[in-house]
């Protein structure tokens, strides 16, 4: 390799077309010239004709696989010095000693770290590069193995003669007046002990066998330091004057495993707490209930779940909020015998391990327990650790959490439902006030399947089309036309009939279907919008309002969404209507009004619903780009009786008509609060009074008989 190292030239050979892009696109950034093959047939085609210096080189491919390749390039010639790279799983160390069997120079681990990617391909081409010369000059040699901590040895045991370079001697701490005596087989017993066989054989398979060998072993210095070692032996043929002998090149790689270590507790650990991820939990959970299962053990998982922890994020921020997070994980960690921030024991009365489940959940696993109060113990310490107060921006914080509890092997034998059952009885504490723990059983069962299925319900009306919309006109105070109307989503459940938003609503929240529900919505919306438009029933800028949950309108890309739905169905941007809540515009005020902003000059109009019943702050409201406030049904409904309402409904309108702001009312169902909001000075009602919300037929006609 006479050019550069940015200047090499790689082989790329991996049958995911999009890994092969994405790390294509990584090392061409880098500099490196790369070429692609999709399969091993094609790789070894390529390597015949082309120089390469380094194969990056995938283990699970059809055809040939990659272990099959990197064995018949080193058998060819052109491949024999070749550096190989071998792409494999993180957890697989049988793939990652195969690969070293069949003579791949490293592996990768996936999921691939591309920085990682390039400082490793560049490590390897640099060790490739000093191998090379090392062949070429031992002046060179010797500067080169100090600088890779990497030594050479050659042994000729039939004339008993044992040769080292000065970085051998110097990693292995050899004095000089023992390197004339020493041997390969006395250096094996300064090997850590459960190394040397392994390394043993593979010395013995090279003289005896002519097998090339490469090893990984532990060696623990004069001075207590201990490290890694790879060593890569092979045999030298015999000469007319010397028996055969076998040399190696051995490399302190305990940097590199320090790495990998890293790279192995960040795949498996929650890098905000330090905790053992969801995965990792998972994996230990399942070994302690295979033991307990065999010893007839009995085991708990508790479900730690942390009351209204959003709210703490909402007020001082993700740091400040990570920064909870991980006192909070010590202080769990503590109240179990996994005594480390590791969140993992191994201890004589058991196996103990707390990890982090969920941005605010956390899982912990008590093993060989005596009697069920061992479990409800370790619950109320971990209730009264996390009430101790936290200090945040000199402000006192407290918290609570609602604790459920499984026992294995009663409420269940299985690691999956034992999770489910213990997440269920969170619910029971919930309902017993937060702060507490409660125990799974089978009346909570019931109750969780019934919410599972429902949840399926749900989500078969959406694919199903069970969900439909009905509308509820908006009328000009003064002349009593319709001008607007509100789209209001309904379910006809196929048993139950029809069913109302506060009948599914809270259920989609809750499960998460919530933002595709609203997307879903919208689109109905501007199907109706659409065809009211060619039957020339609506006029051309009648806006119609729909409603948007807090988590759709802080969803990544609603924008381009709202869009491109509108656009598909050829509506006029300024023709509809985004109802917003006022607590789903108070979480982060900034960013909050960016985006109405956004949504402002895209050509939405924009209305605060249930006005008067959040912060209504007049400050926000200044801010905020909205084009309507609508006023709350709750003031509405007394407004003839009760002078508060009449002055807070006052207040609102003079307040919106000096901003510039529409006003509605909502919930109007007497002819006397529509003629004293008349005189009030506002101008645009909706309720029972005017209208029902009512099918689309409906309101067609009413549109119809106005035009």
């Amino acid at each position: 390799m006479n050019r550069s190292l940015d200047d090499s030239h790689i082989l790329l050979v991996d049958d995911d077309a999009v890994l092969r892009m994405m790390a294509g696109q990584a090392l061409r950034r880098a500099g490196f010239k790369v070429d692609e093959a999709g399969s091993g047939e094609e790789a070894l085609a390529k390597l015949a004709s082309k120089e390469v210096d380094l194969v990056l080189l995938d283990v699970m491919m059809p055809g040939i696989d990659g272990f099959e390749v990197c064995r018949r390039l080193r058998q060819a010639e052109f491949g024999r010095d070749l550096s190989i790279v071998m792409l494999t799983g993180l957890d697989d160390s049988d793939s990652i000693e195969k690969a070293y069997q069949v003579g791949a120079s490293d592996f990768i681990p996936k999921p691939i770290n591309w920085n990682l990617l390039i400082h490793r391909v560049r490590y390897n081409l640099r060790a490739n590069f000093i191998r090379s010369r090392l062949v070429a000059s031992q002046i060179s040699l010797d500067g080169a193995q100090r600088l890779a901590r990497m030594g050479s040895w050659e042994w000729w045991p039939d004339a008993g003669i044992f040769s080292c370079s000065d970085e051998f001697a110097r990693l292995f701490g050899l004095a000089p007046e023992i390197r004339q005596s020493i041997t390969p087989t006395i250096l094996i017993e300064t090997v850590d002990e459960g190394d040397r066989p392994s390394l043993r054989d593979a010395r013995h398979m090279a003289l005896s066998a002519g097998k090339n060998y490469q090893i990984r072993f532990r060696h623990t210095g004069s001075n207590g330091n201990k490290r890694v070692f790879q060593e890569d032996g092979h045999v030298l043929l015999a000469s007319d004057t010397m028996s055969s002998s076998s040399e190696a090149i051995t490399q302190d790689i305990s940097e590199a495993v320090a790495n990998e270590e890293r790279v192995r507790f960040l795949s498996y650990h929650d890098q905000t707490t330090g905790l053992p991820n969801r995965q990792f939990f998972l994996e230990v959970a399942a070994h302690t209930l295979e033991q307990s299962r065999r010893n007839c053990g009995e085991c708990a998982l508790l479900f730690v779940d942390i009351d209204h922890f959003k709210d703490v994020n909402a007020t001082f921020g993700n740091v400040q909020g990570d920064l909870i997070l991980k006192t909070l994980a010590e202080r769990i960690v503590n109240c179990v015998r996994a005594s480390d921030l590791s969140g993992f024991a191994h201890t004589p009365e058991g196996i103990e391990v707390a990890a982090r489940a969920g941005p605010d959940e956390f899982l912990i696993l008590l093993s060989q327990l005596r009697r069920e109060t061992d479990a409800s113990t370790v619950a109320d310490r971990v209730l009264q650790a996390i009430r101790e107060p936290f200090v945040l921006d000199d402000q006192e914080i407290r918290l609570t959490a609602s604790i459920g509890l499984a026992l294995y092997p009663r409420d269940s034998d299985t690691l999956s439902n034992l999770v489910d059952h213990a997440e269920y009885a969170v619910s029971t504490a919930r309902a017993l006030g937060r702060d507490s723990y409660a125990f799974y059983n089978e009346e909570i069962g019931a109750v969780a399947s019934a919410k599972i299925h429902r949840e399926g319900e749900l989500r078969q009306a959406m694919a199903g089309n069970q969900l439909l919309l009905h509308f509820q006109p908006k009328v000009d105070m003064a002349s009593g036309r319709i001008i607007g109307a509100e789209a209001l989503v309904r379910w006809q459940h196929p048993e139950k009939g029809l069913l109302y938003p506060g009948d599914f609503i809270p259920l989609a929240e809750e499960c998460g279907l919530i933002v595709h529900m609203g997307h879903h919505i919208f689109s109905l919306a501007c199907q109706q919008m659409r065809s009211w438009r060619e039957q020339g029933v609506m006029p051309e800028r009648l806006p119609i309002a729909v409603n948007l949950s807090a988590l759709s309108f802080n969803e990544e890309g609603l924008i381009e969404q709202l869009i491109r739905c509108a656009e598909a169905h050829a509506l006029p941007l300024d023709s509809i209507c985004l109802e917003l809540t006022e607590t789903s515009l108070m979480q982060q005020i900034e960013s909050t009004t960016q985006r109405l902003e956004n949504l402002r000059i895209a050509g939405f109009r924009l209305a605060l619903d249930d006005f008067g019943t959040g912060y209504s702050s007049l400050s926000y409201l200044k801010r905020f780009p909205i084009d309507q406030i609508k006023i709350d049904r709750s003031f509405v409904q007394d407004i003839i009786t009760d002078p508060q309402d009449v002055a807070i409904v006052e207040t609102i309108i003079t307040l919106a008509r000096k901003l510039g702001l529409e006003v509605v009312a909502e919930g109007v169902e007497t002819v006397e609060q529509a003629n004293l909001l008349n005189s009030m000075g506002c101008g645009t009602a909706q309720g029972y009074y005017f209208a029902r919300p009512m099918p689309a037929a409906q309101l067609t006609l009413l549109l119809t008989a106005q035009k």
